[in-house]
């Protein structure tokens, strides 16, 4: 099981005279992110001359997949883990940050008043990675519009019913 490449994407947003916005993602038929980096503005400048919508903004992307097909043997993606975390720098701001499928073992024990609530960091190797993951002394992601959580920024988590996904038969 490895994750291989599907190629370069460039997703314009485009908007119009309503302020509404609406995205389209192209495949570019290109062999690296050099050549993408060429590429995007050069296919976007077509569809821009096609359209009355304004090119507001766009991104390049390479995606990947799994090379081989396996179901999950456990969890459900119309269920998630929601987590709260303290903005840095601002400790009246919060952002959050969902799971989808969560493993039963991020929450308190079943059976509990806290089988739904997401353990403390302290208590879960796990919830440590991901909140460590933004965090701002050494994380490598940006929670919310370029902002780190703030160290220690974990405030609560608890399990949330989200709308179902969707099957690919």
């Amino acid at each position: 099981m490895a994750q291989v490449s599907m190629g370069y994407y460039v997703t314009g947003t485009y908007q119009d005279a309503q302020r509404d916005k609406t995205h389209r993602k192209i495949q570019l038929d290109v062999a690296s992110m050099d050549d993408a980096l060429t590429a995007a503005p050069i296919v976007l400048g077509y569809l821009t001359a096609c359209t009355d919508a304004v090119l507001i903004g766009y991104k390049i992307a390479q995606e990947f997949e799994n090379d081989t097909v396996s179901l999950a043997t456990a969890g459900d993606v119309s269920q998630g883990a929601e987590i709260l975390m303290t903005l840095s720098g601002r400790p009246a701001k919060s952002a959050s940050f969902n799971v989808p499928a969560p493993k039963a073992a991020i929450f308190g024990a079943v059976g509990t008043a806290n089988a739904n609530v997401v353990l403390d960091p302290a208590l879960s190797a796990p919830v440590l990675n991901l909140v460590g993951m933004f965090d701002d002394s050494a994380g490598e992601c940006f929670i919310s519009d370029g902002e780190h959580v703030a160290t220690p920024g974990f405030i609560r988590g608890y399990r949330t019913p989200r709308k179902g996904g969707y099957r690919i038969a």
